[in-house]
C-alpha cells in the first residue's frame, strides 16, 4: 500500500458490521467510479474482511455503520469531532465523512470505547469512539 500501510493490522481492534453494510461496501468497492484513492479502498476493503457479521437488526448504537452519527476523538487534533458516516456520494453536507475516507475506514464496525491505529501516508494515526447514534443527539442537526 502507498498511503496507507498494513500497519498495526494484527493489534488492530475486533469490529462488527451488518450484512447489510458489507454487501453495500462491497458494492461500492467494486465501483472505479467511486474508489479513484486505490489505499483508501484497500484499507477500507481489509476492515470488512476482518469484521465479524451481525444481523441487520442488531441495535443501531453498538457500533459505527453507514448512517449512523458517531462521536470520536481524532487523535491528530486532540479534539471531539461528531459526524455522520456516510457514502462517497452523500457527503456534501457540512459534518459528515466519507466511508471511503481513511477516517472513515477506521470508524465503520467499532463500537463505543474502542480505538484503532493505522498508518497514513508515513504517519500514525489514531482515533476512539466515544458514542454511536441511529440520529443525532436530539434530533437535530449536528453541532461542533
Amino acid at each position: 500500500m502507498r498511503n496507507i500501510e498494513r500497519s498495526h493490522f494484527e493489534q488492530r481492534p475486533s469490529i462488527v458490521l451488518t450484512a447489510m453494510d458489507r454487501e453495500a461496501l462491497f458494492a461500492l468497492l467494486g465501483d472505479p467510479l467511486k474508489t479513484t484513492d486505490v489505499a483508501a479502498a484497500c484499507f477500507l476493503r481489509e476492515e470488512i474482511e476482518r469484521a465479524d457479521i451481525m444481523s441487520d437488526d442488531v441495535a443501531p448504537h453498538s457500533s459505527v455503520r453507514v448512517g449512523c452519527y458517531v462521536k470520536f476523538v481524532d487523535h491528530a487534533d486532540a479534539r471531539i469531532r461528531r459526524a455522520q458516516l456516510v457514502l462517497p456520494e452523500e457527503t456534501r453536507c457540512k459534518h459528515r465523512i466519507s466511508v471511503l475516507s481513511p477516517v472513515g475506514s477506521a470508524l465503520i464496525g467499532l463500537g463505543p470505547g474502542q480505538s484503532i491505529r493505522w498508518k497514513e501516508q508515513g504517519r500514525e494515526r489514531s482515533l476512539a469512539v466515544l458514542e454511536v447514534r441511529a440520529r443525532p443527539p436530539g434530533g437535530g442537526a449536528i453541532e461542533e
